[in-house]
């Protein structure tokens, strides 16, 4: 498909979409432009692979990591998590006592300035 497509292909079984190709390859696929889009590998994803020289497309099998290292990363990750969480823990008890000392001393103060009571005598 397209301008020149599979124009210097000699073999079987080969694709070709706007790109020449090369002489001698049987069951290959070629797209032009398709080698300057750049992608980054993850982990358990499959990619399809371009030779960068001429545009050649295959298979890479996804990366897979293995249970006991993604088992050790979540265990990592959950010590990381509560140690954050004791940390923001121990932030708010320090500030819960404070607000509770300032309302006890705001509550002596009003207590205080109360008017003392006075008994009225009606004949």
């Amino acid at each position: 498909m397209g301008n020149n497509a599979g124009l210097n292909i000699y073999g079987d079984g080969n694709v070709c979409i706007g790109a020449s190709g090369e002489s001698g390859v049987n069951n290959s696929t070629y797209i032009q432009n398709v080698n300057t889009t750049e992608q980054s590998p993850a982990a358990g994803v499959a990619f399809v692979t371009v030779r960068l020289s001429d545009g050649r497309l295959g298979y890479q099998p996804p990366v897979m990591r293995s249970a006991s290292s993604g088992l050790q990363d979540t265990v990592e990750e959950l010590k990381s998590t509560l140690a954050r969480q004791e940390a923001t823990i121990a932030r708010q008890q320090k500030q819960i006592e404070a607000l509770t000392a300032g309302l006890q001393k705001v509550s002596a103060q009003l207590e205080a300035s109360k008017p003392a009571p006075q008994v009225v005598n009606n004949p």
